[in-house]
């Protein structure tokens, strides 16, 4: 039988590439280079010559890294130039150039060019070009890192002139507040003594002006009801008013006309003959005198420097309370501040109050992202996304949760995923499952040392 297999392999495989070990990473060819083989799980000791025979002698594959005899096995493209890489050996000789240098196909039945040089030469230009932005972007983030550690200093002295300015002004307030009310109750009760003076001035008035009633024996007699009633229907006034009854009854007749419309039209003109006559029934020279006086208490001359004192205390007293509700805001705001994880060494300060957005490619929605605060959809209306929650794994996610609710199903939340840029922008937001959003966040302080290394490592692995 394995005579049969070598014959199939002369057929389709150049033999001579799998004698020299093709397949072989670099880091396991030690383990190739005895006389025997062991097997990569232990499970069998080979012959070196049945290595890469296209027969699978060991069940994980190992003997066979440059055959596709093995179904589990890896073959290893070296592909020299570029980025060397594991392949399934089913994919080995199989007419399709998988490796860039051709490795896994023989060049007798399927010639494949090779194109590492150009892979290779387009992957180090961009991997440059994003080792410069990694570089760029570390100096930034050890900027912002002293960006936030000046910033915390200077919200902590301003802390303590905010508590040493609140604790003078919350005595100064109360001081004024008590001594405020003492003064506006001493201009009360000067007030209320200038206005009884004056209403009493003005009663003495009254009764001095009042006429004396006739006796008894001289008073004349009062004429009966029905006279009086007579005189009054004499007035022209009050003639006009009988007149308008009478028309309202001769033009509506009670048997044509409901009653509550009747008494609706008569209490409407009665009213408007009331009012037209109200100023004067109701006339009062001394009341009229009276009334302007009163109302000019303010202007007493008795009032005059209490009413200033009172005036000056309620503005300063206005003003100092307005202050210390600023200071107390403040102080809030400050503390509200310092309780934000902005990362290790406060490294995503920069981001904080800055406004993000994305646009999609319909432009049906812009997304708008207000770092360690919230993050909308906008199109139409604004939807909640979430609010700022939490990092996650070790600070290359942000979650914002507790977003506006979806119609049958939970509350939105999205998830951002933060990586290394030269700049502040939005890659892409997706919706994986039911609002439960995912976005892609590049941003220059996220760009560490360790990434600038990694880099610089993969460069390195082109031989440059």
């Amino acid at each position: 039988m394995r005579f049969v297999f070598s014959l199939l392999l002369i057929f389709f495989l150049d033999f001579s590439r799998s004698t020299s070990l093709l397949g072989v990473s670099p880091e396991a060819i030690h383990r190739y280079q005895t006389e025997t083989f062991t097997c990569f799980d232990g499970s069998k000791t080979i012959p070196k010559d049945q290595l890469n025979d296209n027969y699978c002698d060991c069940r994980d594959g190992s003997d066979e890294p440059g055959t596709p005899a093995c179904p589990n096995a890896q073959f290893w493209c070296i592909n020299k130039g570029y980025v060397g890489r594991f392949i399934p050996t089913a994919w080995v000789s199989d007419g399709i150039c998988d490796c860039c240098d051709g490795s896994d196909e023989s060049s007798d039945h399927t010639p494949c060019e090779n194109t590492c040089l150009t892979l290779g030469a387009e992957t180090i230009k961009n991997l440059q070009n994003e080792l410069a932005g990694a570089i760029s972007g570390f100096e930034k983030r050890r900027s912002a890192i002293q960006s936030y550690e000046q910033e915390v200093q200077n919200r902590k002295l301003r802390l303590q002139e905010i508590e040493e300015e609140l604790s003078v002004l919350t005595v100064k307030v109360d001081q004024l507040q008590q001594t405020k009310d003492k003064v506006h109750e001493e201009y009360q009760g000067v007030r209320n003594r200038i206005e009884q003076q004056i209403k009493s001035e003005f009663e003495e008035k009254r009764k001095s002006e009042k006429p004396e009633e006739p006796a008894e024996s001289t008073k004349p007699e009062e004429p009966a009801e029905s006279t009086k009633f007579e005189e009054s229907n004499k007035d022209p006034e009050n003639l006009e008013f009988v007149e308008d009854v009478k028309e309202i009854s001769e033009e509506s007749p009670i048997s044509e006309q409901p009653y509550d419309e009747q008494t609706d039209e008569i209490s409407e003109r009665t009213e408007e003959y009331s009012e037209s006559h109200e100023t004067v029934l109701s006339s009062d020279p001394i009341s009229s005198e009276e009334n302007d006086a009163l109302s000019k208490i303010d202007e007493h001359p008795d009032l005059h420097s209490i009413k200033e004192e009172k005036e000056q205390l309620e503005k300063e007293y206005n003003d100092k309370k307005s202050r210390k509700e600023q200071l107390e805001r403040d102080r809030s705001d400050i503390e509200k501040f310092m309780k934000i994880d902005f990362g290790p060494s406060g490294v995503f300060f920069n981001l904080h109050e800055k406004t993000l957005e994305f646009k999609t490619k319909s432009g049906e929605y812009t997304y708008v992202v207000k770092p360690f605060e919230k993050v909308e959809q906008r199109g139409g209306s604004h939807v909640l996304l979430g609010n700022w929650d939490k990092w996650e794994n070790d600070y290359t996610v942000m979650v914002y949760s507790n977003g506006q609710r979806c119609w049958g199903g939970p509350d939105r939340s999205i998830r951002v995923e933060i990586f290394c840029g030269q700049e502040d922008q939005i890659l892409d937001v997706q919706e994986p499952n039911k609002c439960e959003y995912s976005m892609q966040l590049r941003t220059p302080v996220a760009c560490s040392q360790e990434k600038v290394e990694q880099l610089r490592q993969q460069i390195n692995a082109f031989g440059l």
